[in-house]
């Protein structure tokens, strides 16, 4: 599909793996190979092998754009990738206990902060916060995450589109998991807070409506609430 747009506005197609190229290195650095640039060495802050992808994507748009007038050189893209910052995606906002938040809303995201727990962080047990609104896919959210989890807390979101906790407790139970249920996102993570103990990990995702609420309750983050 994309191919062929890009054959009908004779726009030039390039592909990750191919035509751009990322190598790990050690302590997570990586090298880009890109269309007219090679740069080793590089560090990006954002949690995640998945990131350095979106990040080689980015340099290979500036090489683009530098070819026509718009240039950046190697050491502003070292800095902007050390100083990138994204709310809610992978984002640590306690370190004691240690408190991840994702906005993970489809099985695609969870995937992906699934990969990320796995690799990118040493825990003894993860204790989970989930909630989802009613028309997502949280039953294969659930199915990909659920094993993971040592603890599973389940909250109800503020908005009218929120999914009942009592729903997901029952797709939870039908896989062979239990899970605690709490009336509000407060609620929730007090009871994280209560559970983990040293080296425990606190994640809570399934929602960008869940990371918004659950930023209101971290002060020193930057809310990422909506409307609604």
């Amino acid at each position: 599909m994309l191919k062929s747009v890009c054959l009908c506005h004779k726009a030039k197609l390039y592909h990750l793996g191919s035509d751009i190229k990322i190598t790990k290195q050690k302590n997570t650095f990586f090298t880009y190979r890109g269309l007219y640039r090679h740069i080793s060495g590089l560090k990006i802050a954002l949690k995640g092998e998945h990131q350095w992808a979106n990040a080689a994507l980015a340099m290979a748009a500036i090489e683009i754009a530098g070819k026509n007038g718009f240039k950046i050189d190697d050491e502003a893209i070292r800095a902007g990738l050390k100083n990138t910052k994204l709310a809610a995606r992978i984002e640590v906002l306690q370190n004691n206990p240690l408190f991840v938040l994702d906005g993970a809303h489809n099985p695609a995201g969870i995937s992906i902060l699934c990969e990320a727990l796995k690799k990118d962080f040493s825990y003894r047990r993860l204790i989970l916060i989930f909630s989802s609104l009613a028309d997502k896919n949280y039953h294969q959210m659930l199915q990909k995450i659920a094993p993971l989890a040592n603890k599973i807390i389940l909250t109800k979101l503020k908005t009218t589109r929120a999914e009942l906790p009592d729903n997901m407790l029952i797709i939870l139970e039908k896989i062979g998991y239990k899970a605690i249920v709490t009336q509000n996102v407060g609620q929730a993570i007090q009871k994280a807070q209560a559970l983990a103990e040293k080296n425990d990990l606190i994640c809570a995702t399934g929602s960008l409506y869940l990371a918004g609420e659950v930023k209101q309750k971290f002060p020193k983050t930057v809310s990422c609430d909506k409307t609604h």
